[in-house]
């Protein structure tokens, strides 16, 4: 980062950009989904989601800059200076979170708008380094029922009860009782207690009975890291649940930003449910392993061990290339993360001579990649196009997908 342009784009984006996206962000509740997929068009901007929850395009529709269009400015590296003002606009509006901005094109090199991709990475692990959930016992109770109690009665401020919350939240015994059945959990900050959790382990399923923050804590991603934490304290778990207030706005857009999906509504009430559909299909691809049975069918193979294992269906092309083609606006190089689908060039045998149809698999996430070869085998992204196909072709490694993109594949009519 030229620190130059860091510190123009922070001076030209502070006093009025900053604050108009804060509100914008604010009444989206925090959706970058519903920022950048339907507020983010018009008044010359427009907006896309890629990857829901992940991958988003901005644009302007014409360069806004004005030392640009005095034509004091015609070099294309200026343009850092609008990927740094968007960098720290979203650092600004969520801090717990790692953002990654690339430039698409841009009108100084010579395209009509300017276009970039934001790629949502996550929550910033290193920021959380003092934070803590574990499990809370009966002494803790007492502070717990405290951080419960003013965290539910400030739901007043999102249109709830004067004061309320669920069964319990403001009693001490209650507390008492969950901690000593091992469901009460407490997030501590350099052992300090900040919040806490309940939850109920139902064989391969999980309910979060709730969380709560301590108040002056909101707004510092302590929320997002808890379920973060649950999710990845229980590898087995293949379902997680929860339930919120239908007037809660606030929680309703937090579930669904972290991937949980609404299933029902009933008495005031909105379910949410998150399969775990990466280690499902990465279980049953496991499973597999030696098998002959998928030789030659690469792309039903990962398409089995996402939908078989997740009782879901997707919606992919004939072959892993059509597939590739498919999903081609999110498609990306390097090492893949975990879950991704995997795509390779490939010319294969058929009655009419070689065609390419490609070749597919599911990454581990460690650079390795589950696939039907000869037999279902793992082997490095890299390594594979060591491998011979039936036409004496090697495969070409041509990027991932993230499970996200697949999901949100629409049906072709």
């Amino acid at each position: 980062m030229k620190e130059e342009y860091y510190d123009q784009a922070v001076a030209c984006v502070k006093d009025y950009v900053l604050p108009a996206q804060r509100e914008l962000y604010r009444s989206c509740g925090g959706d970058f989904d519903k920022i950048y997929g339907e507020a983010m068009n018009g008044n010359g901007y427009f907006g896309k989601v890629i990857v829901p929850g992940h991958v988003y395009e901005l644009g302007y529709e014409k360069c806004t800059c004005e030392k640009v269009l005095s034509g004091q400015i015609t070099d294309p590296d200026h343009c850092n200076c609008s990927k740094q003002s968007i960098l720290y606009i979203l650092r600004q509006l969520e801090p717990e979170s790692i953002f990654d901005v690339e430039i698409l094109e841009t009108v100084l090199q010579g395209a009509d708008h300017c276009r970039f991709r934001i790629t949502n990475k996550g929550y910033n692990k290193m920021q959380f380094m003092s934070l803590q959930l574990v499990k809370a016992g009966t002494s803790d109770a007492l502070t717990l029922n405290e951080i419960s109690k003013r965290a539910f009665d400030s739901d007043v401020l999102m249109g709830g009860p004067p004061a309320g919350g669920p069964p319990g939240y403001a009693s001490v015994s209650f507390h008492t009782e969950m901690a000593s059945q091992g469901h009460l959990y407490k997030l501590t900050e350099e052992g300090r207690i900040v919040g806490g959790a309940i939850l109920f382990l139902q064989g391969d399923a999980l309910n979060i009975g709730r969380i709560f923050v301590a108040p002056e804590h909101f707004r510092k991603g302590y929320g997002s890291f808890m379920m973060q934490e649950i999710e990845s304290m229980f590898p087995g778990v293949k379902e997680f649940t929860l339930d919120t207030p239908d007037w809660n706005t606030r929680t309703n857009s937090f579930y669904t930003k972290l991937g949980y999906t609404e299933i029902k509504r009933d008495s005031g009430l909105v379910y949410y449910s998150k399969r775990n559909l990466t280690e499902n299909m990465i279980r049953w691809a496991e499973s597999k392993l030696g098998s002959t049975e998928y030789a030659g069918w690469c792309l039903a193979f990962i398409e089995d061990a996402l939908e078989i294992s997740n009782q879901i269906e997707i919606f992919g092309g004939d072959s892993a290339k059509e597939s590739c083609e498919m999903y081609k606006d999110a498609l990306r190089g390097g090492v893949p993360e975990r879950g991704a689908f995997v795509f390779y060039d490939c010319l294969c045998p058929s009655e009419n001579g070689p065609v390419n149809w490609g070749h597919s698999g599911v990454s581990l996430g460690d650079g390795r990649v589950i696939h039907a070869w000869d037999k279902v085998r793992i082997d490095d992204y890299l390594a594979i196009e060591k491998l011979t196909a039936l036409t004496g072709d090697h495969p070409k490694y041509l990027g991932w997908v993230a499970l996200e993109r697949i999901l949100n594949q629409k049906p072709s009519v």
